[in-house]
């Protein structure tokens, strides 16, 4: 398993988003979860939430590319974990994980969308 580069705090609110999904009770869409990059990374980068060809210099070009790397490394790495933890599949932007881990940068947003079986239990409140 990768290392995130991100803060527990950060992590444990993308978690709750997606144990949310699996029980059909994200306030985005039922089993899909909307999921904003600048949440995924671990500092507060320079970065717009699309890739910066107008930037004012090189530094600021790399430094967005950078930090959507960054995002998307680390929203894969949660995902492959909670795959593993709840038994599931998951779907983003509506391909398949390892079709979606395409080596390109996570610059906005994405759509999670939980896989889950038919026979899962219902959550008790």
């Amino acid at each position: 398993m990768r290392i995130c580069s991100f803060s527990l705090d950060q992590a444990l609110g993308i978690w709750s988003d997606l144990w949310q999904a699996y029980y059909g009770d994200n306030g985005y869409g039922g089993r899909t979860a909307e999921i904003y990059a600048y949440r995924l990374v671990g500092h507060q980068p320079v970065w717009c939430q699309e890739p910066c060809p107008d930037a004012p210099t090189p530094y600021l070009k790399e430094a967005s590319w950078e930090a959507g790397v960054e995002a998307k490394r680390n929203l894969i790495t949660l995902l492959l974990a909670f795959q593993e933890a709840a038994n599931c599949f998951v779907d983003v932007d509506g391909v398949s994980l390892a079709e979606w881990d395409d080596g390109q940068p996570l610059f906005h947003r994405c759509h999670v969308t939980i896989q889950v079986e038919s026979g899962v239990r219902q959550r008790r409140d």
